[in-house]
């Protein structure tokens, strides 16, 4: 087997290329975005006795991608990345020695191999633009579905439900309602990239849709993290526009405030008054309780801040400290706590290297990933997402969208990338 680099080649179309592959590569790639448009809908969209839906696909991709890679005789040279993630998973499964809860670490460093593994396939099979933009727009059709079962679920609600709580919330397939509300905020400026990107065709509608769609979702899951996280979207999406025409950039404006104007008169009160209620549980700095848990981890870290208390053991180390034990709720406090310094050195590391390479992107393409990437990042922050698909699903994107293997175009055309 060979290491392939990414060296220029004579330019191909995606279709020349899909019939010179065999039939084992068309169904990878195939599996491949079949198993990016689940990710939205991760630990949700859960079959009887099967189990997750996304994890069968995966296991199958990884199956069929083995083959693939076997049968064509070459592998893609992995970035730097790819090194500090694997150190990070090594050093995950070695906390297990002295961590709180030894099982949960198993579970977790094994949950951190399998997501490594997922980086591995969307770098092996997210190689020129065409990839990229399909890759792109699996993702946003997956939200899409999970969106449009969002408000279903929510217009099912009875009068009876109402009479029980008032404090309803909503998410496709039983979700978490912050997890899959984040989900959908990061499709939110891809669609809108994919939609300056491609103007026609069903992409295009589907694209278009989402926008209204699953900005409306989003709302309905009385989400706090994830309407702050909208909101930072929505403000990036003025950027993105920023090499628009200004009529463009005026409608989407206009578009934004007639979105909020129509969400507030189709969304009821007590969605709306828990939204509000945001200020306030800004003012007490509790983050809905949160803040005990961040206390009592970081009063753990401060004891032994090197090595950790264990990947996936925040709830078992902190269990003495706080009287109802949860997990971390926040990805950043989490693998901090869990990791220790060496752990999240490695896992900071990675993201600021994937991050900072986008400057070397196409920059509309490069725009558009900083606002899907940074309101999740936000969002991390009172979400434990370091071991959930889609952050890992948007870093790999992004080293992916920087490493583009160039092809020569034909005389006249512009260089080869990622165009707007």
């Amino acid at each position: 087997m060979t290491v392939v680099t990414d060296v220029p080649a004579p330019r191909r179309s995606s279709l020349e290329l899909a019939l010179d592959a065999g039939p084992v590569h068309r169904l990878a790639r195939a599996l491949f975005l079949l198993f990016v448009a689940s990710i939205p809908a991760e630990y949700s969209l859960v079959l009887p006795v099967l189990g997750s839906g996304t994890r069968l696909l995966g296991g199958l991709l990884l199956l069929v991608c083995a083959v693939d890679v076997i049968a064509r005789g070459s592998l893609r040279r992995a970035p730097n990345l790819f090194l500090l993630l694997l150190l990070f998973v090594l050093w995950s499964f070695a906390t297990t020695v002295w961590s709180y809860e030894p099982t949960l670490s198993i579970g977790r460093a094994f949950t951190y191999l399998q997501l490594l593994v997922m980086s591995w396939v969307i770098w092996e099979y997210v190689r020129t633009e065409d990839d990229l933009v399909a890759t792109l727009q699996a993702y946003v059709l997956g939200s899409l579905l999970v969106a449009a079962v969002t408000i279903r679920d929510f217009e099912s609600i009875t009068a009876a439900a109402l009479a029980v709580t008032t404090d309803v919330r909503v998410a496709a397939f039983g979700a978490n309602p912050n997890e899959l509300a984040l989900a959908m905020v990061t499709s939110v400026p891809i669609a809108l990239f994919l939609l300056r990107r491609k103007t026609k065709g069903l992409g295009a509608s589907a694209n278009l849709a989402y926008l209204g769609i699953g900005t409306l979702a989003v709302v309905l899951t009385a989400s706090r993290t994830g309407f702050i996280a909208l909101v930072v979207a929505g403000l990036g999406m003025l950027f993105m526009m920023r090499d628009a025409r200004p009529a463009a950039r005026i409608a989407l404006l206009g578009t934004l405030l007639a979105l909020a104007v129509l969400f507030a008169s189709l969304v009821p009160d007590y969605t709306l008054d828990r939204i509000a209620s945001i200020g306030a549980k800004l003012q007490r700095m509790d983050f809905n309780n949160r803040s005990l848990n961040w206390t009592a981890g970081l009063t753990l870290f401060a004891q032994d801040p090197l090595i950790g208390v264990g990947a996936g053991a925040f709830e078992g180390a902190t269990a003495h400290l706080i009287d109802v034990p949860r997990s971390s709720h926040s990805a950043w406090i989490g693998v901090i706590v869990e990791t220790g310094l060496i752990g999240a050195a490695l896992w900071f590391s990675a993201i600021a290297l994937a991050l900072g390479g986008l400057r070397r992107a196409d920059a509309a393409l490069r725009r558009a990933l900083l606002t899907a990437i940074v309101p999740m990042m936000i969002g991390m922050l009172v979400t434990g997402w370091d071991h959930r698909k889609v952050p890992w699903l948007l870093v790999m994107i992004a080293v992916c969208s920087v490493r583009l293997e160039l092809r020569t175009p034909p005389a006249g055309d512009s260089p080869a990338g990622v165009r707007a």
